[in-house]
């Protein structure tokens, strides 16, 4: 489909495919300032340097408003109470220094550290934290952009446009929002791939600065990024080290990856969220603006209407009513934002769980157990389980369902419902922001004006 015309006094728009070409009455949604939208914006309408700084700003921002919940919600993760403490319980235990929520005059001596209090103890791990945001989610969402812009271009186009379905003001909106979810969960899941290799080492050292000293991961210690990472490295060259003899370098160099990249097997679990978030993302978002726009359209016509001085006189683009606007609406954004992160972290929540307990707890955590049967018996013959291809994601999973039950894999799901929703509130009108402000039109609009 090809936009022949289009301005902001005209009462039509022009659309062309194969041949056909159809008039249809429907002014102000492709009267846009600009011809992309929220919906069908990609890497290549952008201007790279700019999108990549508001970006960087963006990151670090939602890093320091929601690191203290996310700090709690790591603590929920790795307790073995059937009822852990609330989030606002955590929050305010790591604001007094201490390592649960319990605090009075009963408390036991030792239990609270104030001089680990304060902003410093909700904001434990907060540097690992930004540092892992920024290249984390840089990487993810540029991978994300340009993966999602190259398998829609190389897949199949829109069917053929006719001219009675051209005549249909609905058809209009269709097409001017279509978007590919497929195309979106693609590059999500090329994104989130690309992430977690390059940054796994390092939200392993924040989860467990974050969990440091508390409950399953009590005998953690709380050091710097590099010294935490060294003992990590450290940890699973004495795990592997149970005969005699001194291993290979390479021997040590593949235990101590297999240390950085604990966890790597169950956030590989974690790659169809991304894939799943993105898709509900971009159809919700498809369908909002579909049903959304002609409404939208028709109210900034009455205000217009009742403005005369406002429609002589050009208005820039930052003095616009966005809420009114059919094209880049933050309602819009953020309700479909919403959608997407409700019914994906709901669904992803015990492999979260899981993830979390793996990067938080030393590795002879999960294999005690088989480690002191192993020492009183025979060897015995391998296993269905021994030769699974995540077996350690089993091992976790089989502690937390014969020990804390079915409900485990929901601990930290309300908490974590919540902050994804506010995070996914927060990310959509900041990212959406990010692209429209890096848009190449958008830019040449605003030095014009």
């Amino acid at each position: 489909m090809t936009a022949l015309a289009s301005s902001s006094t005209s009462s039509s728009v022009y659309l062309e495919n194969d041949g056909v070409v159809a008039k249809v009455a429907e002014p102000s949604i492709a009267s846009s300032i600009i011809a992309t939208n929220a919906v069908t914006r990609n890497f290549s309408d952008l201007h790279a340097p700019t999108w990549f700084a508001l970006l960087s700003a963006n990151i670090g921002l939602r890093t320091l408003l929601f690191h203290p919940i996310q700090l709690a919600i790591s603590r929920k993760r790795v307790t073995r109470e059937s009822t852990p403490p609330t989030l606002l319980g955590l929050v305010l235990a790591s604001y007094r220094g201490g390592r649960t929520s319990a605090y009075g005059a009963t408390c036991k001596a030792g239990q609270y550290n104030f001089g680990q209090g304060g902003i410093r103890g909700c904001y434990r791990g907060v540097g690992a934290a930004l540092l892992c945001n920024l290249l984390g989610e840089t990487s993810y969402l540029f991978t994300l952009e340009a993966m999602k812009e190259y398998v829609a271009r190389t897949g199949s186009g829109p069917a053929p446009l006719s001219a009675a379905d051209a005549a249909t003001p609905h058809f209009v909106e269709e097409r001017l929002f279509a978007a590919s979810s497929y195309s979106a969960a693609v590059g999500a899941m090329c994104g989130d791939l690309v992430a977690l290799l390059l940054v796994s080492p390092l939200v392993l050292v924040c989860n467990r600065q974050m969990t440091a000293g508390y409950s399953m991961a009590a005998a953690n210690a709380y050091t710097s990024v590099p010294h935490t990472f060294r003992t990590v490295w450290g940890l699973h060259q004495r795990a592997g080290s149970g005969g005699g003899g001194r291993p290979w370098r390479a021997e040590r160099l593949r235990r101590g990856l297999s240390g950085a990249y604990q966890g790597l097997s169950a956030g590989l679990l974690r790659i169809p969220s991304s894939g799943c978030w993105w898709g509900l993302y971009t159809k919700s978002k498809e369908a909002l603006y579909t049903y959304a726009a002609p409404t939208l359209a028709a109210w900034g016509e009455q205000a217009r209407e009742a403005d005369p001085v406002s429609t002589a006189a050009p208005t820039s683009v930052w003095r616009r009513n966005w809420l009114l606007s059919p094209t880049d609406n933050p309602l819009l954004n953020a309700a479909a934002g919403v959608v997407a992160s409700v019914c994906t972290t709901l669904l992803f929540n015990p492999i979260a769980v899981i993830q979390t307990r793996q990067q938080s707890l030393p590795p002879r955590f999960w294999e005690e157990r088989v480690a002191a049967g192993d020492a009183t018996s025979r060897p015995r013959p391998p296993t269905w389980r021994s030769s699974l291809p995540f077996r350690r994601v089993y091992h976790v999973a089989n502690d937390l369902v014969r020990k804390e039950g079915v409900r485990g894999f929901l601990k930290g799901a309300p908490a974590n419902v919540s902050v994804a929703v506010l995070d996914g509130v927060i990310f959509t009108l900041l990212f959406e922001f990010t692209k429209l402000g890096s848009d190449v039109q958008f830019l040449e609009k605003r030095h014009a004006d």
